[in-house]
């Protein structure tokens, strides 16, 4: 019984379909013998080589069970390969207009269609614009926003990021920084002050390493581009501890990061002309991962602890496994 896999571009810019993270998606039946081989998933997840591999699998209930792998180790919770494996499916079922999925780790996520669904018989355009729902932080982890310079958090987490990116040129260029848990890892949002031009920065891997064997999230606003109830930030996530140096566009960060920037500390700090008229509940993120291949999502919190992300998937390959 051959397996199809789909290669997307996850969270692609509007004005290119190579933009984006790559996810690859391979379709198992419930009946195949290689659903339940973790080994055999971690080694197809090692030879595709992207930042995420997802296998997802029919269920009896009409649910989609979700997993996903790096090339070293299966991981918690995946917002890019969530939404390359909503793309493929929908692209196999072109009249569906949500799909739900069912994971180890991060409870039930539902993605739902948002480009128009084909006339029946036609084909499925191999772009499609779809969105996500996924954990926000939780309300104890959010207790550690408290925007302070003074903590020895900020203090330790200051002076690695200024060895492992020297051209940020001074303390100054860090305005906050918080840790939460992420996959049972140690954590760090690092807000850095609008000035400084992240997409240019050079940073040392090893160094990061010595941060956090989790994400490290390097972020900032862009005021001059933020409107009423609208804030477009900027970021770059890296995880070299779960085998991604730099991962190209990262939902589950801009989930982490919709909590941070609407928490009520942040909030408060964010440019008047965002939040003039605005809560964080009706506040939207326009975000940009800064990459190499760069992408663009839009985020914005949802009701029960939960935020809604917004991007665009593209099919630019497909076939069967052989292996």
């Amino acid at each position: 019984m051959s397996l199809p896999f789909y290669l997307v571009n996850a969270f692609t810019l509007p004005t290119s379909p190579h933009s984006g993270n790559q996810a690859a998606v391979v379709v198992l039946p419930a009946s195949h013998p290689k659903e339940a081989d973790d080994e055999w998933k971690q080694l197809t997840a090692r030879d595709f080589n992207f930042a995420e591999t997802a296998f997802v699998t029919k269920r009896e209930d009409g649910k989609w069970g979700l997993r996903w792998w790096t090339p070293a180790v299966e991981v918690t919770l995946c917002g890019h390969a969530t939404l390359a494996a909503a793309t493929a499916l929908f692209t196999l079922h072109p009249a569906e207009s949500s799909v739900t999925f069912t994971t180890r780790w991060a409870g039930d996520l539902v993605a739902t269609r948002r480009t128009t669904p084909p006339s029946s018989g036609s084909e499925t355009k191999p772009s499609l614009d779809v969105s996500i729902s996924l954990p926000a932080l939780d309300a104890e982890a959010l207790k550690n926003v408290d925007g302070s310079q003074t903590s020895q958090l900020f203090q330790d987490v200051t002076q690695l990021v200024l060895a492992a990116a020297p051209k940020l040129g001074g303390p100054d260029a860090v305005k906050d920084v918080f840790g939460f848990q992420w996959g049972g890892e140690d954590s760090v949002i690092v807000q850095l002050e609008s000035s400084v031009d992240i997409a240019a920065l050079k940073v040392d891997l090893k160094t990061v390493l010595e941060i956090s064997k989790g994400l490290v999230i390097l972020t900032q606003v862009v005021p001059g581009e933020s409107s009423s109830g609208r804030l477009v930030i900027r970021s770059r996530v890296f995880a070299p501890g779960v085998g991604i140096d730099e991962d190209p566009v990262t939902g589950a960060a801009h989930a982490f990061l919709t909590s941070y920037y609407t928490s009520p500390t942040i909030f408060a700090q964010l440019p008047s002309s965002v939040t003039e008229g605005s809560t964080p509940e009706t506040v939207v993120l326009d975000a940009y991962q800064m990459s190499e291949r760069q992408g663009r999502l839009e985020c914005r919190l949802e009701k029960g602890g939960r935020v809604e992300l917004v991007g665009r998937g593209v099919i630019w390959g497909k076939g069967d496994l052989s292996l």
